[in-house]
């Protein structure tokens, strides 16, 4: 039969695409299932919990959920934490098991107690999304710093997001973004995008938008289509690179056509502006109406102006109200500037006094930068 801990430690090889001598290469997970499931049988823990990670991500062998939970539950049991982790995945998702808050939390802490990074990083994502917990962004935080102190990139790009905002934490760009700069040395493709975002909202130099844009092509190079509407914002800029309508244009679409909502907004605005395209007011509707459906406070209010202004046929101060409702409710400040010009002018009901307020504070947020003419607020 063989020895169980050699066959595993083949099997791994093949899994993680290793040789004995330490070289990198492409994974074989058809030989690694082969030689774990050899090592499985044997009663090998540590292959039974890798074979339950194929098994789960059907990586060289048919998803089995089943099989992975039979697997992983006799590895986690063991105490082995990796497997604990997989399977709490399985409870917190309800993938091949009734989806259960309170066992996912109890396996990852299980893992988080013997100091497994992913773990830790699990428990901080429980808390910030407040599943089986009370949301507790800043306990989030503080697992977040445990496990991005072992090396989990993860949690050290949700760290970064949150002391960027100022969520669980006092804001900090500047620790931000010397995190997502570390993230992005170790290979994290989803950190690029953030660190162009967060040098180009902490900065307006050109060294800095030169490293934005860089970080965005390299993104965009990694197949991390998210990062195009950002890109296209800095073409439209000037940002970083020699301002370009029509490759904002081509960016926009080519992410739109993936329905990515914020894109579809933007794309919208170029089309009624006739920016880096044709004018299209059609079109414009239809891309503002595809990301105000999807929940984009800002494609909303620029629908809803179209309905005001009669350029999707008769005026329509209904359809305007209830769009602009909907983004006001969304503490968009020009919403909430044209929802209070509806009702001053008798075309929507008066709303409560302190709703009114509410509005009036809300409106007051910004609302001059918005374009009045291209019906958008985007710059």
């Amino acid at each position: 039969m063989g020895e169980a801990s050699a066959q595993r430690d083949l099997g791994a090889r093949y899994v993680w695409g290793t040789s004995l001598f330490g070289a990198t290469g492409e994974p074989d997970y058809e030989r690694g299932a082969v030689w774990l499931r050899r090592a499985a049988d044997q009663g090998d823990l540590v292959g039974r919990s890798l074979l339950g990670f194929l098994y789960y991500n059907g990586l060289g062998v048919p998803k089995n959920l089943e099989q992975a939970k039979l697997l992983l539950s006799s590895a986690a049991a063991e105490g082995w934490p990796h497997a604990q982790v997989n399977l709490g995945r399985m409870y917190l998702n309800g993938e091949g098991v009734a989806q259960d808050y309170q066992e996912a939390f109890r396996l990852f802490s299980l893992a988080a107690d013997q100091g497994n990074p992913a773990g830790i990083h699990n428990l901080g994502t429980m808390y910030s999304s407040g599943q089986g917990v009370p949301k507790d962004p800043e306990k989030a935080n503080k697992y977040f710093e445990m496990a991005s102190a072992k090396g989990e990139l993860a949690s050290r790009y949700y760290l970064a997001s949150n002391l960027f905002v100022g969520k669980g934490t006092p804001k900090d760009a500047e620790k931000a973004i010397s995190l997502l700069e570390a993230n992005v040395d170790a290979g994290h493709r989803d950190s690029l995008t953030l660190l162009a975002y967060a040098l180009t909202h902490s900065y307006s130099d050109p060294k800095h938008d030169a490293q934005a844009f860089a970080a965005l092509e390299k993104a965009r190079a990694m197949g991390d289509f998210q990062s195009l509407p950002y890109l296209a914002e800095m073409y439209l800029q000037g940002r970083g690179v020699q301002r370009n309508p029509r490759m904002a244009a081509r960016l926009l679409e080519e992410a739109a056509a993936r329905n990515h909502k914020y894109a579809q907004a933007l794309l919208g605005y170029l089309y009624y502006t006739g920016t880096g395209v044709s004018k299209d007011l059609e079109r414009a509707a239809i891309l503002y109406a595809k990301s105000a459906e999807a929940g984009v406070a800002r494609a909303q209010t620029s629908l809803a102006i179209m309905y005001e202004r009669g350029e999707l046929g008769p005026v329509d101060n209904e359809m305007a109200r209830l769009w602009y409702e909907k983004a006001a409710a969304q503490q968009d400040p020009f919403a909430c500037k044209y929802l209070l010009a509806l009702s001053a002018r008798g075309l929507a009901a008066q709303p409560p006094e302190a709703e009114a307020a509410r509005l009036r504070a809300c409106a007051a947020e910004n609302a001059e930068t918005f374009d009045i003419n291209g019906a958008s607020g985007f710059k």
